[in-house]
């Protein structure tokens, strides 16, 4: 799925929100299983794996190019 695709997923279930800043982030493709919980999981992959900025600000976790 795109990381847009995964972030509304999981954002559907949590109170911490990803936001994808760009439309060349979000269509960034990604794979893996997460716990409808674990948003983290996706922050760390996009950072660790995707080599993307992260940052937070409160329950806002915005990630960009």
């Amino acid at each position: 799925v795109t990381l847009a695709q995964a972030a509304d997923q999981l954002n559907r279930y949590n109170r911490k929100q990803l936001i994808i800043a760009d439309p060349v982030t979000a269509s960034r493709k990604v794979a893996g299983t997460f716990r409808t919980n674990d948003v983290e999981g996706l922050t760390e992959l996009a950072q660790d794996v995707l080599k993307l900025r992260v940052r937070r600000s409160g329950n806002i976790i915005t990630i960009s190019h």
